[in-house]
């Protein structure tokens, strides 16, 4: 259809027969007052006219001819209303105001329909415009907000900005794609645990790792070695539980920096939360998704260049030349012939390229499938998934099986439930990675040299000096250190709207997982400590399960068309339970037989069990005038068996604000240069809880032995002061964008930790 030629909706004759009528009789402004505004008349001049009129009329002050020049001319608007003449000729365009109701719901009409030609062009315009970001929706996990009206400090990563990075976990999609976080990784391994920091550290002595919520639901996340007795189980910290979700069913990462939305995180928000929002059925055809990808990896760079054989054997000749030379010898050619081959001698099998034995170039893989749709009751989105990514170095790798369905049925008029299940199951191949001659990278940067062999002529492993054991391939080869993590992730869901605006909503979650370890050391190898020991052995597992209820009420409402409120409170019940077991044995009677029952010596066993519980009472509210001026806070209170019965409740709580500044109407002129800005702030309290479960009861543990008794000692002390750590929180920040294109933003964030003590001045960081 070719609209080019067509004239906007509009009616200047009844505009003029409007403010005819309200200008020769004074009971016809008060019929219109409340139906029109300036704005929805079509002629300039009339809504610089009417807007004069109905200033008078709010201010009391009696309404004519001479009257209406007058306030026109005392705003400097006189002749942009059409002079004085103009005035008076508008006087005599009506004789009665009998129909004036009428004319009135015919501007207003013509108004609603230019307006929606006006949205229309702009959603078009938008739709055309690939680098327009239509998708401004910030994810809180208690309620979803636009982005104009978020008070606090937020970034969402979407899924056309994650799709395009082959990783396979979520921290790694992060990693460079948002302001304030810094991500680093713990091991080269596949899998391996990342450490993230948003915004610096954010406690003293608890976890420095972000909040992980999924859909809604707090989840453990990082390695589950880490807290506890637990840190040193199996030495294994390079496992990352996050690795078990498939980054392909992610629809949107939120990263939550200041208080003014993690506090409703309260105790668990102290560094920041993380929310994870996962991909769901919508309404029409179904759709099915296939998606094959591979690819393979090197080294990043070249960590550290190292000579070939005959490269160090001529630095190694000209070495021993210039020493002979030096001390005075006779022959210095002979002295240095001689003795090169201690030093560089050459293998009868050639030098040994320590890069190509220990590192390889790495492949990855991915195979995924999904189907969803749905109608305006029902929708649903289920997906399969299999992933493999090799590591540089040999022998590590991982694999990872997942499966996920997600479910929304709506239930008579008003209530809706939904259920988002999650399995996973990730295999892991893993290096020793300490400062040990095993290590790949320390082997080819520091250690080996060409001359030291890998194999003999017979195709054996050998030990890389004369005399010695040392042999990192056969070592990395031989030795293994596995693992074997299940997921199990649930969620479900119910909901009821009895009144438009009024939510109810119970949520119950379920997280389970359990991570099984087995490791092998060989008779020779040299891996740390182990180092000329027997063969050693060695299982274990370790497994939580976390429970949330939750309960809550959201009120949302808009009240004469500029004032929206949103209040949300909810009531959360969080247990937690973890258990694990290892057991380390030596003297297996063969290196094909490496199953701890095939030792005869039991080394080391330890286990332990662990449980917690929390209770939570929470509140929001959240309040805007006319998209210009905003105003939010929360309040949290937790219960933790962590903590002594004097110490068990903290509060913590944040308030916020907003100045939607490029809404003002004054900003108008400047807007196809400055076409936003807003001034915030946020201040708030979060924090953590113990890093000890029962530090505040003595403990007492078991296992000692005193004169071939079994027996007992002190391994800690009571602290019935113990208490919540509060980390106090202040974000001031300017967001600007230019031409609709550039945004940036200047934050201000002043901070401080403190574990027990009143709120102290805020230093200026």
């Amino acid at each position: 259809m070719n609209t080019e030629n067509r004239v906007s909706p509009q009616a200047p004759e009844i505009e003029e027969a409007i403010i005819g009528a309200c200008l020769i009789e004074q009971g016809a402004i008060p019929l219109v007052a409340d139906k029109l505004r300036p704005e929805m008349f079509y002629v300039l001049r009339h809504q610089v006219i009417y807007a004069a009129i109905l200033a008078m009329y709010h201010a009391g002050i009696k309404i004519d001819i001479l009257t209406v020049k007058e306030e026109l001319s005392h705003r400097g608007k006189l002749e942009e209303a059409g002079g004085p003449f103009g005035i008076t000729q508008l006087s005599s365009k009506v004789a009665t105001s009998a129909h004036l109701e009428y004319h009135a719901q015919i501007v207003h009409e013509k108004y609603l329909r230019r307006e929606m030609i006006l949205g229309f062009n702009k959603l078009l315009a938008c739709s055309l415009d690939e680098t327009m970001d239509i998708d401004e929706v910030v994810v809180t996990g208690y309620g979803n907000f636009s982005k104009s009206s978020f008070t606090g400090s937020a970034n969402t990563l979407r899924t056309d900005m994650l799709k395009e990075v082959p990783v396979m976990s979520v921290e790694q999609k992060l990693q460079g794609m948002t302001t304030g976080v810094q991500i680093t990784s713990s091991s080269g391994q596949p899998g391996a645990n990342q450490s993230i920091r948003i915004r610096g550290m954010g406690s003293f002595n608890a976890s420095q790792e972000p909040l992980f919520v999924i859909d809604g639901v707090p989840v453990t996340s990082g390695s589950m070695s880490s807290g506890g007795p637990d840190a040193a189980y199996m030495n294994n910290s390079k496992t990352n539980i996050m690795s078990t979700l498939n980054p392909s069913d992610i629809e949107n990462v939120t990263v939550i920096k200041d208080a003014a939305a993690a506090s409703l995180y309260g105790s668990r928000a102290a560094n920041g939360v993380i929310l994870i929002t996962t991909k769901k059925g919508n309404t029409g055809k179904v759709r099915v998704d296939l998606n094959v990808s591979g690819g393979f990896s090197h080294a990043a760079v070249d960590f550290r260049p190292t000579l070939n054989g005959d490269q160090r054997k001529e630095l190694l000749y000209e070495g021993l030349l210039n020493y002979a030379i030096d001390n005075g010898m006779e022959s210095p050619s002979e002295y240095a012939n001689s003795n090169i081959g201690t030093y560089a001698y050459k293998p009868a099998m050639g030098y040994t390229d320590w890069r190509k034995e220990l590192l390889r170039t790495a492949m990855h893989q991915s195979y995924e499938a999904s189907v969803s749709g749905g109608n305006d009751r029902s929708t649903f989105y289920a997906s399969l998934g299999y992933n493999n990514q090799e590591g540089l170095a040999k022998n590590s790798s991982l694999d990872r099986y997942s499966a996920r369905l997600n479910v929304t049925q709506k239930v008579g008029k008003y209530g809706e439930v939904g259920a988002n299940m999650m399995f996973s199951q990730m295999n892991q191949e893993m290096n020793e990675e300490r400062g040990s001659s095993i290590n790949p990278f320390l082997c080819v940067a520091m250690t080996m040299t060409p001359s030291m062999v890998v194999r003999d002529e017979e195709g054996n492993y050998v030990g890389a000096y004369d005399g010695t054991s040392l042999n990192p391939l056969r070592d990395i080869l031989t030795d293994y250190n596995r693992v074997r993590m299940t997921r199990m992730f649930s969620t479900g869901y119910a909901a009821i709207e009895p009144i438009k605006g009024l939510k109810l909503k119970e949520t119950l979650s379920y997280d389970y997982t359990i991570q099984k370890d087995s490791r092998y050391y060989n008779p020779l190898s040299s891996a740390g400590p182990k180092s000329g020991s027997d063969a050693q052995t060695a299982k274990g597992f370790i497994e939580y399960g976390k429970l949330i209820s939750s309960t809550s009420l959201n009120y949302v409402r808009t009240f004469a068309h500029k004032h929206h409120l949103d209040v949300l409170a909810a009531y959360e019940i969080e247990s937690y339970q973890t258990d694990h077991a290892s057991g380390e044995k030596s003297k297996l009677p063969s290196d094909k037989l490496t199953e701890p029952d095939n030792a005869a010596v039991l080394n080391s066993f330890k286990s332990a069990t662990q449980a917690y519980r929390m209770i939570s009472y929470l509140s929001r509210l959240n309040y805007d005038y006319d998209d210009r001026y905003y105003i939010a806070g929360s309040y949290r209170r937790d219960g933790s068996s962590r903590l002594s019965p004097n110490n068990r409740w903290g509060n913590f709580w944040s308030v916020s604000g907003m100045w939607h500044l490029g809404n003002e109407n004054f900003m108008k002129a400047v807007k196809p240069v400055l076409s936003d800005i807003k001034i915030r702030a946020s201040y708030g309290v979060n924090g953590n809880q113990p890093g000890s479960y029962y530090g505040y009861k003595g403990l007492y543990s078991y296992g000692e032995n005193y004169m071939e008794a079994a027996g007992s000692y002190e391994s800690a002390q009571p602290n019935d002061l113990l208490t919540w750590e509060k980390n106090y929180s202040l974000n001031l920040g300017i967001d600007l964008s230019f031409i609709n294109r550039i945004s940036t933003g200047i934050p201000r964030t002043c901070f401080t930790v403190s574990p027990s003590a009143p709120l102290p001045d805020l230093p200026v960081i």
